[in-house]
């Protein structure tokens, strides 16, 4: 028990240390005005970035504190804005884009940063997060400390709670559809459809960081996706220290250590709009990399390069040919979903209740292992928003090492992912082609065992015609026959178990092999070749099937622009007198 008693004093004498520490240090760095002074009716001014034809100073007047609003010992000042014609209208609130705009006492100390807002707010209504708060993110041990007790906040855990953060997320050439990334979020940005990233320069050399200088109040923006297609987010700058930036007074995720880059930006001016207005914010270089997201803020550095995943798309929707290079975070958790949201937006032209027609191939480059390509083929209805999720869940598990999906011991560290490349086609147009029939390739029936066997697949769909061949290799001295069956996912699959249920031979071990393979091609247009060796016997069994198979091979072949249905079957009788017949 004195241990344990022991142990907790000493934890509490660590952390009261480490809060006078940073206390000193950040009113070392500028002086700090304490949420314990602020009182109802105090006044004090701010400054935010609200365009160029109006002034950036505002005023503002307490109304109280609301103590552990986000959790033990993280409180929010309430104060109502005034003293700018942006501000002054009672039926729009506060404006999104806000997020970070530095809050000063009346004698100049640094109180805080305009942080919330409150949905369904008829005036200009602000929650200002503590100058303290703020500069604890950092990269030091007093910030871990103090955000381990802020990762089980109340706040974080009420996703119904009234308050949004005053973050603006903007997109840029695709559409606003966010679902899934707003469920990452602890609490909620607006989306804008206007606004976003400026076009950048030619990114094939890669991305480059910009010199440039802030100062508190000037806008700033947080890219998840930068290049020709865009997800950033813009707010305020609150706290410049060097090359050392704090911003936003909240968290983007919460995610703790992050690598995300920091964007310059610039305001035009405002929407004053319901149901909540926004700044009209365009951003543009990479200024540096944001390292840390915590509850109260983020915190990063001017002139770091961010770790980001290049990422290209070749796009062909009905014909119509685009090609999109950009760069995207790299996240365990958020990269899959960004993805998914971007091929989900790139196809909003198409419905899931049209036919379509989608082939899609792509590789991912993988650190220090085989790069690992996949590719889909399939015609039908719902086809439009499956896309989004098979391209997540092939980055998911690409991720994961190998020995990580069967074994159960400690996992290893997740595979580091150089770059993705997607070539997509969608077209509403019918592709799909049926498997008419298995032939010999060679005029000449007559074979050496030591050659291989040609074979032609015959595909056809209407008039059209389109022939697939194939090298058989004829295992020296096999006397028997050899069943050839070619044909889609869904019919290879029945097939299949109709040969286990004839054949007890390690029927369930085959089963298992072609299950593995359907299930991690997930395409179902593919075209399948499975081969049977079957050799002969003295017996009274004549039959192929109740023959036993000595040898099974299986293989998907990708075709371009093609959706294979239907399946056929060729048996080729294999002698010593090198004769091989077809059927």
């Amino acid at each position: 028990m004195k241990s344990k008693l022991f142990a907790g004093m000493l934890v509490s004498i660590l952390m009261i240390f480490a809060i006078d520490v940073m206390a000193q240090k950040a009113n070392n760095l500028n002086d700090i005005f304490p949420v314990e002074e602020v009182k109802h009716g105090m006044t004090g001014y701010g400054f935010s970035d609200l365009g160029p034809d109006v002034s950036n100073k505002f005023r503002f007047r307490v109304e109280f504190v609301e103590k552990n609003a986000l959790g033990y010992g993280h409180d929010i000042i309430w104060a109502l804005l005034s003293g700018n014609r942006m501000l002054t209208k009672k039926d729009t609130g506060i404006i999104s884009g806000m997020s970070g705009s530095p809050c000063y006492s009346s004698d100049g100390r640094f109180l805080g940063t305009v942080s919330y807002g409150h949905d369904g707010a008829l005036e200009p209504m602000a929650g200002i997060t503590p100058a303290r708060e703020l500069l604890s993110v950092g990269e030091n041990e007093l910030s871990y400390l103090i955000n381990n007790f802020s990762n089980k906040s109340l706040f974080g855990q009420n996703r119904g709670n009234p308050r949004s953060n005053l973050m603006c997320f903007n997109v840029n050439n695709i559409s606003p559809k966010h679902d899934d990334l707003s469920r990452l979020f602890v609490t909620k940005p607006y989306f804008s459809g206007s606004g976003g990233q400026e076009s950048q320069a030619d990114l094939s050399d890669g991305l480059k960081v910009v010199e440039k200088t802030l100062k508190p109040g000037d806008s700033i923006g947080v890219g998840l996706v930068v290049g020709d297609i865009s997800v950033v987010g813009t707010g305020t700058a609150s706290f410049v220290d060097g090359k050392t930036v704090w911003a936003f007074g909240h968290s983007i995720f919460q995610f703790g250590e992050i690598n995300f880059p920091m964007l310059a930006a610039e305001t035009w001016g405002a929407m004053l709009g319901q149901p909540k207005p926004w700044k009209n914010t365009t951003t543009g270089a990479v200024i540096g990399t944001f390292t840390q997201d915590r509850l109260t803020g983020v915190y990063g550095h001017l002139g770091q390069m961010p770790d980001m995943i290049p990422m290209t798309v070749n796009l062909e929707r009905n014909g119509k040919k685009q090609t999109l290079h950009f760069y995207i975070v790299r996240q365990k958790m958020l990269t899959p979903v960004l993805v998914e949201n971007i091929i989900d937006n790139l196809l909003t032209e198409f419905s899931d209740t049209q036919e379509l027609t989608v082939f899609s191939r792509g590789k991912i480059y993988i650190k220090g292992v085989s790069d690992k390509s996949f590719y889909f083929s399939e015609h039908g209805e719902g086809l439009a928003s499956e896309m989004g999720n098979y391209c997540a869940r092939e980055i998911r598990l690409a991720t994961i090492p190998k020995d990580d999906l069967f074994e159960k011991n400690e996992p290893a560290e997740p595979l580091r992912i150089e770059g993705i490349n997607i070539d997509l086609s969608v077209s509403e147009g019918n592709k799909t082609f049926s498997v008419e029939e298995i032939k010999n390739g060679s005029d000449d029936a007559i074979f050496n065992l030591n050659l291989n066997y040609d074979l032609d697949i015959i595909l056809k769909n209407g008039q059209e015609q389109k022939t697939v061949s194939f090298s058989l290799a004829i295992p020296y001295g096999f006397n028997g026959e050899i069943v050839v069956l070619a044909g889609d996912a869904e019919a290879m699959t029945t097939s299949f178990d109709k040969e286990n249920y004839r054949q007890n031979t390690k029927s369930s071990e085959r089963q298992d092999d072609f299950s593995t393979l359907i299930r991690e091609s997930f395409s179902g247009g593919s075209l399948y070749i499975k081969i049977f060796y079957i050799s002969k016997t003295s017996g009274s069994a004549s039959s192929v099937m109740l023959r036993p198979t000595i040898r099974m091979e299986i293989y998907e072949v990708f075709l371009d622009n093609i959706v294979v249905e239907g399946q056929r079957h060729a048996l080729i009788n294999v002698s010593n007198t090198n004769v091989g017949n077809t059927k």
